[in-house]
């Protein structure tokens, strides 16, 4: 009898551990139109490359739509830089990144990753999803965008595509 009740026990004990009180969100599918304007209040890093010295703006806003977000609210969403170098493999700039969006309502998701910024002007980025806040709230997945940037104004033009993780309460 005793070793019944030790064995469940820790049946009971395994089966609490095992019990998470996050919920299972499936991934869907994420597709977005983006506008990074550079807020050079924030400042420029001078990054060094062949012809001379090239500015990199350290922030950017944030325009545009995501099928993922009712809207996206530009004086609260940011592409921040940092970590801007020269690649000579690529011809072009690499650096790191990260984003907030932020939807009408406050609630913000976030990523970070790596951009390229090639002498063509074309870009890529290559995002990790890494939470948010509201119904972003521990969202996970990926998205990569790819676009052109403007010389002369300095926006970059993005469409991207990935995967996240379901809003809560969906």
């Amino acid at each position: 009898m005793k070793k019944l009740l030790c064995l469940m026990l820790v049946f009971g004990f395994l089966a609490l551990a095992c019990n998470k009180d996050d919920e299972v969100r499936p991934f869907v599918s994420i597709n977005a139109n983006w506008e990074n304007a550079p807020d050079y209040t924030a400042g420029v890093w001078q990054v060094p490359y062949p012809e001379g010295v090239f500015e990199v703006p350290k922030t950017y806003k944030v325009y545009g739509s995501c099928d993922y977000m009712e809207g996206i609210d530009p004086e609260k969403s940011f592409f921040n830089t940092s970590g801007v170098a020269w690649d000579p493999l690529i011809n072009g700039f690499r650096g790191i990144a990260t984003v907030t969006l932020s939807a009408p309502n406050g609630d913000k998701l976030y990523m970070e990753g790596e951009y390229l910024a090639f002498q063509t002007h074309y870009n890529e980025t290559y995002f990790n999803f890494t939470g948010g806040t509201g119904i972003f709230d521990a969202s996970e997945g990926w998205i990569k965008s790819t676009g052109t940037g403007d010389p002369i104004t300095g926006h970059v033009f993005l469409d991207a595509a990935g995967k996240i993780s379901e809003p809560k309460g969906k």
